[in-house]
């Protein structure tokens, strides 16, 4: 399943989750996943938060696709 990154971006989306602990527990998939880390640190502020993900949508977009 670590070959697989059809819920890459779904996991992006989900650091923004009004739980954190969805949030924390996206970013820990993100991590395992990709062997990447641009956040949110835990008791990031919204700011910090926001910034993550434009991080991670950003590497997410120079990402090769399958045809």
């Amino acid at each position: 399943m670590k070959e697989d990154n059809t819920y890459i971006y779904k996991l992006i989306e989900m650091l923004s989750d009004r739980e954190a602990t969805v949030g924390h527990a996206a970013h820990a998939a993100l991590k395992e996943l990709t062997k990447e880390d641009f956040g949110p640190a835990k008791g990031a502020s919204r700011e910090d938060r926001a910034k993550a993900i434009l991080a991670w949508k950003g590497w997410w977009a120079k990402q090769p696709r399958e045809k």
